[in-house]
């Protein structure tokens, strides 16, 4: 981890709790405002960093972004307040049911919002976002959600399932069920149902791993998971959640998530672990919010099935995922290219097409000069073969203990 992300770290962690940093060193302030637009957490670090340095330039951005959020979020209630009149049961899923929990929630800036709606539901729902002015993605058939866009609204996810089978199945082993009742929570004037307490809880922590075992995940969803935990510890079912963690197999990795939340933010748990605290955050700062700063690593969760569940598993996963196709390897839809260093692809058209070509052009270089190899970019559905940047990370996994049964903690 560099000196420049544990600042953003420790500035995070103090814009969140509402907290100062009092640094015994110089800050970077470039280095550190570049992280934290990897990361997506400016508007949150910016908080304490102003009473450090003199961030003049940067206000009127940051007031805008604020803005630009709050109308966002009372666009989308809107929104979502038009799909139930119409008869579709709405849940609010993450981001908007965190963000009440952060010092200043309006500095917590995401791009999109999560809802879950009845899988019936999910054709009527695309066709009245249509109405409104969303750009409506294509659904999958198979795909457990769809994305609608809009200018002021941003992107609304619709989900008709948490999580694609493949995922659940696999990676999860099938032990996540949410069955709870939904729990209602009041933001300002408003009140919305969430998922109930512990299947909220359960959400987010699987949203968490699957980001960061599949390909990396950033600090932001981490504070979310750390936040939750705090804000109902005393209505949470530990034994059961617990259990369900042990049994799927990432209990230690969250107590090392619970881990860095005591040593870098002051969190108190009953239990946690602090050993392998820097060696993720550095993966963290590596992958960048969700991974998507190291594309080498876009193949890692091949690597880690074929390690710890056996080319079966592995198998049932590339049978079942609709975006594991050589062809989606080599032109990747707009989405993952905006994430990957091509922002301008989510336009679509011919900005897509040039991003696509560009990309392609880097890989062919990276190929030439021994960079990256052929299988990487030719086989994607076949490919269990480690580059540098997956050692890394399968190395952790090791040292972690992620690749043999998950153990109960001393």
């Amino acid at each position: 981890m560099t000196q420049e992300f544990y600042d953003v770290v420790k500035l995070f962690g103090a814009g969140a709790l509402g907290e100062d940093y009092c640094p015994d060193h110089e800050l970077n302030i470039e280095g550190i405002y570049k992280l934290s637009l990897e990361q997506g957490i400016w508007q949150t670090v910016y908080l304490p960093l102003q009473k450090l340095a003199d961030l003049s330039k940067c206000r009127m951005k940051f007031l805008s972004a604020v803005s630009k959020n709050i109308s966002r979020k009372e666009f989308i209630y809107g929104i979502v307040d038009k799909l139930e009149d119409s008869g579709i049961e709405c849940t609010y899923l993450k981001g908007v049911t965190v963000a009440r929990f952060y010092k200043e929630p309006d500095c917590r800036i995401s791009a999109d919002t999560d809802i879950l709606v009845d899988e019936k539901e999910l054709s009527h729902a695309g066709k009245i976002l249509k109405h409104e002015g969303f750009d409506v993605e294509e659904n999958i058939s198979n795909m457990y959600h769809f994305e609608a866009r809009h200018p002021v609204g941003g992107i609304l996810e619709v989900h008709k399932d948490l999580y694609q089978k493949h995922i659940r199945d696999i990676l999860f082993k099938g032990l996540l069920t949410y069955d709870e009742p939904v729990n209602y929570v009041t933001i300002g004037e408003r009140t919305i149902k969430t998922l109930g307490i512990n299947d909220e809880l359960n959400h987010l922590t699987a949203h968490y791993v699957k980001h960061y075992i599949t390909k990396g995940a950033g600090i932001r969803p981490l504070m979310d998971l750390m936040l939750y935990m705090k804000h109902y510890e005393k209505e949470i079912d530990w034994d059961r959640y617990t259990r369900i963690w042990k049994e799927i197999g990432f209990y230690r990795l969250i107590e090392i998530f619970k881990g860095i939340a005591v040593k870098y933010w002051g969190f108190e748990f009953s239990t946690y672990n602090t050993e392998f605290a820097d060696d993720v955050l550095s993966d963290i700062e590596r992958g960048g919010l969700f991974g998507f700063g190291d594309e080498d690593g876009i193949d890692f969760l091949n690597v880690y099935l074929a390690e710890t569940h056996g080319k079966d598993a592995l198998d049932r996963y590339m049978s079942k995922n609709p975006l594991r196709s050589k062809w989606w390897r080599l032109f990747p839809n707009r989405r993952y290219l905006s994430r990957s260093g091509y922002p301008y692809a989510i336009k679509g058209g011919i900005f897509l097409l040039w991003a696509r070509i560009a990309r392609l052009v880097k890989i062919g270089s990276e190929i030439i000069f021994g960079k990256r190899k052929t299988s990487s970019i030719a086989n994607y559905n076949l490919r269990t073969d480690e580059n540098e940047s997956e050692k890394q990370r399968m190395d952790l996994m090791r040292r972690i203990g992620l690749v043999k049964e998950d153990l109960e903690e001393d």
